[in-house]
């Protein structure tokens, strides 16, 4: 995974390799703003904005729309767990992916303008500059107060945010469960009283097998995840009606790739709106991810139960993981205690 090119800075102090020089597109962004334009911070309703405190910024990735959701929601996370503003994202200037216009999928997602997270300035300057998750863990694990009051601190990751995830804590979840627009969307393909599981089938990205090939899960491996999904249930004597969300794009996979899905009686949704196929899988009673930020980003908010790869992303705390479609005596238990408790209400099981 590479690197985000990083526009031109200045920082007072520096800990870890910068990554990439400025490209002449982020220049672009910039070349027409006046010389004297200050960094501002983005007036983030997500999280702290106490004028006294530090504030951290990040820079804006190039990648799909999952990871750059995954790594801003992590962002944010981390700012909150340490009391400090988030300010922003520098901007990367490509707002397309794979055909995705970014910025409105990001709004809905968070329920604010996602072009006022995208902070424009000539030659942003930083007390503090932190490449790379070594040099940002070190700096947040000093006692006491890492930063110091008002200071600008800018952190370039460019992994998939595992380092970060254990930031996102519950509570930073309900903020960010009640400001998205995807929990007040209706998802259209459930309907009635079903239990409704949402199962992402990773494919349509996939062109290269060999390279990913820790992300190209083999069908049967999802069809057992929802046969145990449905022996779970069957103990409590109830039923399920499946989901399976993918996409074609790339070409590498058509609609018959899918027929063994529909053979077990699965509803397959191919292509969608990737803003539709987050409102279901939010919302879905149960969610079987893919090892793939786009189903992650659901994952954290969808508040009953999530079935989550051990491998990428990071899984949260209370999700049910598996190891390549094993769940173990222990994530067994702990899926049909999550139906149990999550999916019905108080006292029907």
């Amino acid at each position: 995974m590479s690197c985000s090119p990083i526009p031109s800075i200045t920082c007072d102090a520096q800990s870890g390799q910068m990554p990439q020089a400025h490209s002449k597109k982020q220049m672009k962004l910039v070349k027409d703003l006046d010389p004297s334009i200050g960094l501002s911070a983005w007036n983030c309703s997500l999280c702290l904005n106490d004028p006294n405190a530090a504030t951290i910024y990040g820079v804006e990735r190039w990648d799909g729309l999952g990871q750059r959701a995954a790594s801003l929601i992590n962002f944010m996370a981390l700012a909150a767990h340490l009391n400090l503003n988030f300010g922003g994202l520098l901007p990367n200037p490509s707002e397309r992916e794979h055909g995705v216009y970014i910025p409105k999928c990001m709004t809905e997602l968070l329920g604010t303008n996602y072009k006022g997270i995208r902070r424009l300035a000539p030659e942003p300057h930083f007390d503090v500059c932190l490449f790379g998750p070594e040099a940002i863990q070190e700096a947040i694990s000093q006692s006491g107060r890492p930063f110091g009051p008002h200071q600008s601190i800018l952190i370039e990751e460019c992994g998939n945010g595992r380092e970060f995830v254990d930031y996102l804590t519950p509570e930073f979840q309900q903020r960010l469960r009640q400001a998205t627009l995807l929990q007040r969307s209706k998802a259209v393909h459930f309907a009635g009283k079903a239990i409704h599981v949402a199962v992402h089938v990773r494919r349509g990205d996939l062109n290269n097998h060999e390279h990913w090939a820790h992300r190209n899960v083999a069908d049967e491996i999802y069809m057992g995840l929802v046969e145990a999904v449905k022996d779970a249930l069957a103990e409590l004597h109830r039923s399920a009606e499946v989901h399976v969300f993918s996409s074609t794009e790339g070409g590498a996979y058509s609609s018959k790739d899918f027929d063994g899905y529909r053979s077990q009686e699965m509803r397959v949704h191919l292509n969608g709106e990737e803003l539709n196929d987050w409102t279901h899988m939010a919302h879905a009673d149960i969610l079987i991810q893919a090892p793939s930020a786009f189903s992650w980003v659901p994952g954290v908010l969808n508040s009953k139960c999530v079935l989550a790869f051990d491998s990428y992303p990071k899984p949260l705390a209370d999700w049910i993981v598996h190891s390549q479609g094993h769940l173990d005596s222990a994530n067994k238990q702990r899926l049909r205690a999550c139906i149990a408790k999550k999916v019905f209400p108080p006292g029907e099981v």
